[in-house]
């Protein structure tokens, strides 16, 4: 997980998608059903769509990964993804 700490340092602890604050810790699921504030891995190019590990992952809310699904990134996404990476590299 300490390449997901990194991760989460480079994005200055806030979601990929929403641009809101993340939790430094996984994702948990509360006692209502709900989601916490803290971060799952994002992959930028959907594993359904040939995405793997490596420069591929970001972090971002439960709701925000769900949400996307697994559309196809954008230019801008896969830009953002590799500074985000660049970054965490070099912490």
């Amino acid at each position: 997980m300490a390449g997901e700490f990194l991760r989460f340092l480079a994005q200055k602890r806030l979601c990929f998608h929403c641009h809101e604050p993340m939790k430094p810790t996984p994702v948990r699921k509360k006692r209502n059903g709900d989601y916490d504030k803290g971060w799952t891995r994002e992959h930028i190019v959907p594993k359904s769509k040939g995405g793997r590990k490596g420069d591929n992952i970001v972090l971002a809310h439960y709701k925000c990964n769900q949400e996307r699904g697994n559309v196809d990134p954008t230019l801008e996404m896969i830009e953002r993804a590799k500074v985000i990476n660049a970054i965490a590299s070099e912490i």
